[in-house]
C-alpha cells in the first residue's frame, strides 16, 4: 500500500496580551493534532506586555525543544495590527500549507488530518468558515504557502478588525481557489466581549469622539476625532 502524502501544516497564531487564552487554546491544540506529525505551531509575541515570555519558555519548552513550536516576537508594533502581525507570522511558516489560528481558537483533534485529506482531494482550494456564522472563528482560513507568497498576503492598508480576512479570501477565489468550508466541530473559541477582543488597537483606544449625521435613509456621515487631534470624516 501506498502511503498518503502528507503535507507540512504550519499553525500560526498572533498574541498580543491574549496570554490567558492561549494557556487553555495551544497546548490542548498541539496535544490533539501531535499524531499527525508533519506539523509545526508557531506563536508571534506581538509585544504583549503579560507573561507570555516566561510562560512558553517554561511550561511550554518541551514543544520547542521537540521542533514541533517554534516561537518569535517582536517589541516594536504599539497597537495591535491584524493584517501586518499576520504577514509577520505567516512569513516564518516552513510548511506547504499555512493555517491562521487566533489565540482564543481550539482547533480540535484531528484537525491536521482533515486539512492535509482536503488538500490531497483538491488542488486548487482554500480552507474557510461560512461568512454568516462563527463569529469567534472568522479568522481561521488555511491556504497553500504559494498561494499566501503570490497574493503576498493580508493587505496591511486594512486597519480594522475582521476585513481583512474577507479580503484574503476574495483574493484567493480571484486567483481561482474555490472555499471548503470547515466542519463545525473543529470550530470552538474562548468566549469573551468586544471589549476584550478590540481592546489593543489603535481605534480602540485612540478614538475620542465619533459623530454621525444621517443625511438621508441610506446614506449616513461619520466624523472621527483622535486624542492626537487628528480627524477623519466619510460616508457610508
Amino acid at each position: 500500500m501506498i502511503a498518503k502524502k502528507k503535507h507540512k501544516i504550519s499553525f500560526c497564531t498572533v498574541c498580543m496580551n491574549r496570554l490567558s487564552f492561549l494557556k487553555e487554546t495551544l497546548p490542548k491544540n498541539i496535544e490533539n493534532n501531535l499524531d499527525y506529525g508533519n506539523v509545526e505551531f508557531i506563536v508571534l509575541n506581538y509585544n504583549s506586555t503579560d507573561e507570555l515570555d516566561q510562560w512558553i519558555n517554561t511550561e511550554m519548552s518541551q514543544y520547542i525543544k521537540q521542533g514541533v513550536l517554534k516561537y518569535i516576537k517582536t517589541s516594536e508594533p504599539e497597537y495591535f495590527l491584524m493584517s501586518h502581525s499576520k504577514n509577520v507570522v505567516s512569513k516564518q511558516a516552513t510548511g506547504d500549507i499555512v493555517c491562521n489560528v487566533d489565540a482564543d481558537n481550539f482547533i480540535g483533534e484531528g484537525f491536521a488530518n482533515f486539512i492535509n485529506e482536503s488538500f490531497l482531494k483538491g488542488e486548487n482550494i482554500y480552507l474557510s468558515v461560512d461568512k454568516g456564522t462563527q463569529r469567534d472563528c472568522c479568522g481561521r482560513i488555511c491556504l497553500k504557502k504559494d498561494d499566501f507568497e503570490t497574493l503576498r498576503g493580508y493587505d496591511e492598508n486594512m486597519k480594522g478588525y475582521g476585513f481583512e480576512d474577507f479580503d484574503l479570501r476574495n483574493r484567493l477565489e480571484l486567483l481561482g481557489r474555490k472555499v471548503v468550508l470547515f466542519p463545525e466541530k473543529f470550530l470552538n473559541a474562548l468566549p469573551h466581549s468586544d471589549v476584550e477582543r478590540l481592546k489593543n488597537e489603535y481605534n480602540n483606544i485612540e478614538i475620542k469622539h465619533i459623530y454621525m449625521k444621517h443625511k438621508t435613509p441610506s446614506i449616513t456621515e461619520l466624523v472621527y476625532c483622535f486624542s492626537n487631534n487628528e480627524v477623519y470624516a466619510g460616508s457610508i
